[in-house]
């Protein structure tokens, strides 16, 4: 049987079995799922069972339908496994079927001569499990919905991410409880090499790169005193499922709680080093810096100054001043064979993800212009995560709601004449489209701050050069 994986923004999951050929999705009474966050419309999509698959359609949304991170136009036909973004909720389709399910090892066809690297399991819980590493992009974690699937407790939902580019393997922590660690040194991005051991939380791998051999002995997980278990979050999802539980039989809709990762506590003690920055940066000879081979396999000589770039950047990063190291960094040429490096490597990722928790934070207090500059910035990077992608695009969503929102409370505020009313509501950066900021300059002008409105005016011709009202706004800003 289908179904699907529901989760909001805060990580609170509901499954819901297809049983109809035809499945509703909005934020109205009479949806067969309705998902009541206001950025999902309120006949938003549809499911239609079409011979044995399942095609989404978007009905017209504000906010569209996201498959697989890509807006659909109309419709599109979906596979199991893919990846459904309405409003601020994730939607995985999935199915039952014990030969469409991700168990231990999924059967991906291998050509003999090159079979994909792949990460094999060392330690419980599913020893000498065998992941292909066939994706461009895959994600590890305890969530079911990911490409790796690790049902254990120190393992984060989301805990990390596999890139594969051009032959190269890297691996990503994905800020989890436990982290990551390569050869049992900590990490926050590693090149795997063939034998690398990984560890995610008390999880070990063994990477096998694709000539490696087919065979090998677990390894055991050396002692770990457990420490007391994290405070259970029993927290529900806000869906409310209409008529499917009656059809699919009592307790067809569950609700999963989760718990918080166990903390490990490790044996030996981190190096010092790696509490202020990550081996991959900091554990090195300042002049050794790892270029990678040209096609005749000698290694590539760039010029000195360039070099001197990445330590520079370096000394900054390890002066926790993150911005001014990636500048430094950035200067390299586009060609340079130094923004191929591990040490470039990390630092676009750390710069990155700085950036989207600088957005969180802004979120949080309620500053949305400044979570639209950093989740732009974000979002104009080649090569982050495609957790950090999906990110800074939740950050830009969240945005756009409470646009649509401030919209309408400052519309009410307007019919009541209350005009500090609707500046309150557009402050902030809020005011997004042109009816709002031709909303908010009226009342700047109702409440004589001519300064105030002309500077909106200015922004509204800049943004809205073909607006009816740009003309207005273009006279009054002449100068007499």
């Amino acid at each position: 049987m289908y179904k699907l994986v529901i989760s909001d923004d805060k990580g609170h999951t509901t499954v819901v079995p297809l049983v109809r050929d035809e499945i509703t999705i909005g934020r109205q009474d009479g949806n067969s799922i309705r998902l009541t966050e206001r950025n999902v419309s309120r006949s938003h999509a549809r499911l239609l069972k079409r011979n044995q698959a399942y095609i989404v359609e978007d009905l017209g949304s504000y906010n569209g339908v996201i498959v697989n991170g890509e807006r659909i136009d109309e419709k599109a036909e979906l596979a199991i496994g893919d990846q459904l973004g309405i409003g601020d909720y994730d939607i995985a389709f999935q199915s039952d079927a014990p030969s469409e399910m991700k168990t231990l090892s999924e059967s991906v066809p291998r050509p003999e001569s090159a079979p994909p690297p792949r990460l094999v399991v060392l330690s419980e819980p599913v020893t000498g499990a065998e992941f292909s590493l066939s994706k461009p992009v895959l994600r590890i974690g305890r969530d079911e919905r990911l490409d790796i699937w690790i049902n254990h407790k120190s393992i984060s939902h989301e805990h990390a991410e596999v890139q594969l580019k051009d032959g190269t393997v890297t691996v990503f922590d994905l800020d989890s409880a436990n982290g990551m660690r390569v050869n049992g040194v900590p990490v926050s991005r590693a090149v795997l090499e063939a034998g690398d051991v990984l560890e995610l939380g008390r999880v070990r791998f063994r990477f096998v790169p694709p000539a490696g051999a087919r065979s090998l002995d677990p390894v055991p997980l050396e002692a770990v005193s457990g420490g007391p278990p994290a405070a259970s979050r029993k927290v529900g999802i806000a869906v409310s499922v209409i008529g499917l539980s009656l059809l699919a039989g009592a307790g067809a809709v569950l609700t999963t709680m989760r718990g918080a990762p166990e903390p490990v506590v490790s044996s030996e003690p981190p190096p010092v080093a790696a509490a202020a920055l990550p081996p991959a940066v900091e554990a090195q000879p300042e002049r050794a810096i790892s270029a990678p081979d040209g096609p005749d396999g000698e290694a590539i000589v760039e010029p000195q100054e360039w070099e001197d770039k990445l330590v520079q950047a370096r000394r900054a990063l390890a002066g926790g001043e993150i911005d001014e190291a990636y500048a430094i960094a950035d200067e390299l040429p586009a060609d340079s064979v130094l923004r191929e490096t591990p040490e470039f490597g990390e630092l676009r990722y750390r710069y990155a993800q700085a950036h989207v928790d600088r957005g969180e934070r802004a979120l949080e207090a309620s500053d949305f212009d400044q979570v639209r500059r950093e989740a732009t910035l974000v979002l104009e990077l080649d090569e982050i995560t495609k957790k950090q992608r999906l990110d800074a695009k939740r950050l830009m969503r969240r945005v756009r709601t409470a646009s649509i929102l401030a919209l309408e409370k400052a519309s009410a505020c307007a019919a009541q004449g209350d005009s500090p009313c609707v500046i309150e509501a557009l402050g902030a950066g809020r005011a997004r489209s042109a009816d709002a900021l031709a909303l908010l300059i009226e009342a700047y002008l109702a409440t004589d701050d001519s300064t105030a409105a002309r500077r909106r005016m200015n922004a509204f011709v800049e943004r809205y050069p073909d607006d009816p009202r740009a003309t207005e706004y273009r006279q009054i800003l002449a100068p007499e």
